[in-house]
């Protein structure tokens, strides 16, 4: 064999060699990561044993809440809550985009047993145009391999002036 025909090889060998290390890399880059699901949530629609479920979820968008403006939009989520144990989640709501908007710090429900029904309230300052395909998150808070629920806030009511008694934003 020629000097030419074994370089060619070499560098034949090389370049496939080289070829397969960039998809490996690339390959390695696209799988989820170990940590990513030891810590992962389980979303669940409606109903998460043993958080509780969510129903009745009404949406509701105003420049005012209780006499006060925003440059964005009140956006008031209403929902009825049945906890499987004691105490409530937190709520979020999570844009298309992934941007996370928390809530005003009020208490969204009313304290009750497990099992009773509750009306909540949790109250966003948030762009309008950020709702559309928006979700809401309701997290227990307590660990990341929680069960949530997260439910989408469709058929929002558009109003000018939102009033809820007892509440100041």
């Amino acid at each position: 064999m020629s000097r030419a025909s074994n370089a060619s090889r070499r560098v034949a060998a090389v370049a496939v060699s080289l070829a397969l290390l960039i998809l490996g890399v690339v390959l390695r880059d696209q799988l989820p990561k170990p940590e990513d699901l030891v810590y992962q949530t389980y979303d669940h629609d409606r109903s998460a044993p043993p958080l509780g479920e969510v129903e009745d979820i009404r949406v509701t968008t105003g420049e005012t809440l209780g006499g006060v403006r925003t440059n964005a939009a009140w956006v008031v989520v209403d929902y009825a809550f049945t906890p499987e144990t004691l105490g409530y989640p937190s709520a979020q709501i999570i844009t298309e985009n992934g941007t996370l908007y928390d809530p005003l710090p009020e208490l969204p429900c009313t304290k009750t047993y497990p099992g009773l029904r509750t009306e909540c309230t949790s109250v966003f300052e948030m762009p309008l145009d950020s709702l559309a395909g928006a979700q809401l998150r309701l997290d227990p808070g307590s660990t990341p391999m929680a069960p949530r629920l997260v439910v989408p806030l469709e058929n929002p009511v558009a109003t000018r002036e939102i009033v809820r008694e007892g509440f100041e934003p």
